[in-house]
């Protein structure tokens, strides 16, 4: 059985003008200036030649992660980019062709930055590895996802948009990789169960993921009625262990893989929004539960 909620998260203006008076007495002690490291540049290539196609960008990630802190938009005919300044640090940098060219992102490129610019050569876009589909809980029908690959530590690696259910993945050096679908839209569907998948060679592969039914899913709202975005929202059993779910642009959200039983139910707000409060936790019940 699906449940449909609606939390309403409370203001807390008092408490917020109170905050804001203790920080404003604290003397602010003198930090130092921060040094910029320097430019990035390169060039896109493209295993159909030039022009590259229209809406691809060089991207800038944090190491382990899909952090993105800058990008750039290459010269379509040329593929040159330039980069920056970025500050001192690690990253991970990447050529990223738009879903409808047929082509996938270049293979990951590290990229240390002190004190210097630095060229980082050619980023290669690829042909695909992998082909896939996205399916609601039915099986059959095609569904909007976001598709996430996970490196063996679980750090996500790469994230695509399979907007009508359909996706390709390149750029991947050969290893093993976990792979997991999230829904878009708002349908009641829960992200899917974690796969796995070998890249090795050329081959290209076919994957298929399917999305799991929602039991509980609902809407985040503050008193006035407007959606807000980036809830926490928290279930949690009895015994205290939690699960939770962030709520999207039009507060939307959904959570699954419950087993039958009695929860509470509530949601903590953004920090970006100080001015709200959580609701008092909901109790629900789920007779029987639709997902492994």
């Amino acid at each position: 059985m699906q449940h449909k909620s609606f939390l309403w998260l409370l203001p807390l203006v008092g408490a917020l003008a109170l905050v804001w008076g203790v920080m404003t007495a604290m003397p602010v002690a003198a930090q130092p200036a921060t040094t910029l490291g320097g430019m990035v540049t390169g060039r896109v290539t493209s295993p159909d030649g030039f022009p590259l196609p229209p809406g691809t960008r060089v991207k800038l990630f944090e190491t382990g992660g899909d952090t993105l802190v800058g990008q750039a938009v290459p010269d379509l005919n040329t593929g040159t980019f330039s980069l920056g300044p970025v500050p001192n640090g690690l990253y991970v940098i990447k050529a990223v062709p738009p879903a409808v060219s047929g082509l996938t992102q270049s293979l990951p490129h590290p990229l240390p930055i002190h004190n210097a610019p630095v060229d980082v050569g050619d980023l290669a876009l690829t042909r695909p590895q992998v082909l896939g589909t996205v399916y609601a809980p039915d099986g059959s029908t095609p569904a909007g996802a976001a598709v996430t690959v996970f490196l063996p530590d679980g750090h996500p690696f790469q994230t695509t948009e399979a907007l009508t259910g359909t996706f390709a993945l390149g750029g991947l050096p050969a290893g093993t990789y976990g792979i997991q679908a999230y829904p878009l839209g708002n349908q009641p569907y829960f992200r899917s169960v974690p796969q796995t998948f070998t890249v090795s060679g050329t081959l290209t592969q076919s994957i298929s993921i399917t999305l799991r039914t929602a039991d509980l899913w609902g809407v985040t709202q503050d008193p006035l009625g407007n959606p807000v975005a980036g809830a926490r929202v928290v279930v949690a059993d009895r015994s205290g262990h939690a699960l939770t779910s962030l709520s999207r642009a039009d507060g939307f959200w959904t959570l699954g893989g419950l087993p039958a039983g009695s929860y509470y139910l509530t949601a903590l707000p953004p920090r970006t929004q100080g001015s709200l409060l959580s609701p008092v936790p909901v109790s629900v019940t789920l007779p029987t539960a639709s997902n492994p």
